[in-house]
């Protein structure tokens, strides 16, 4: 993917601080920088997870959040998440689909020097389709598949096929989801 202008994100009030930086340079020196998760659940209370392409610079051939993408300069993040869902999955929804749940700041290390620091806002989205209905991004997304909480609560540990077990948000989106499941049953 081409290098993109992103915000410097203030780490301490998390807050964009006006000014911008190459997203290579922000993963290079470690400049915090905004991004979006989405989520996504099925109403049997399953989570759609997207298997990254093994061209991918930053974790490839890894099971991952169901989307996921970096926020460009001056971006409106929902705009972003929207953008992200058609990009990544092909799926068309409005910014009425998504629920903001929260926000956190993520820093990883990956093997390749990168020093990812973002401030993360994770979405929720209720996706009811067929898993084969979705058109993937094949430059981004080799796979996508539907998986139960308790699977993944169990597999995701020290397993190192997962993204999941390095993100600290994903039991608070694990339990979100069950809630919102439960309701509706």
């Amino acid at each position: 993917m081409p290098d993109e202008l992103v915000d410097i994100i203030d780490p301490v009030s998390n807050k964009r601080t006006g000014k911008s930086v190459m997203k290579s340079v922000a993963h290079a020196q470690g400049i915090w920088h905004p991004a979006v998760h989405v989520w996504i659940y099925n109403s049997k209370g399953e989570v759609l997870l997207q298997h990254r392409a093994k061209c991918k610079k930053l974790f490839p051939d890894k099971w991952d959040i169901s989307v996921g993408g970096h926020v460009g300069f001056k971006e409106k993040i929902v705009d972003v998440a929207v953008r992200e869902v058609k990009e990544e999955i092909g799926l068309s929804i409005s910014k009425t689909d998504l629920k903001k749940v929260f926000s956190f700041k993520w820093h990883v290390l990956a093997n390749d020097g990168i020093i990812n620091n973002e401030f993360v806002t994770v979405f929720l989205l209720e996706y009811n389709g067929l898993v084969k209905d979705l058109v993937l991004q094949k430059e981004e997304v080799d796979d996508a598949r539907f998986f139960t909480i308790p699977f993944l609560k169990k597999e995701i540990v020290n397993n190192d096929a997962y993204l999941l077990g390095k993100n600290n948000s994903v039991k608070k989106v694990f339990e979100l989801i069950k809630k919102i499941t439960c309701v509706k049953k």
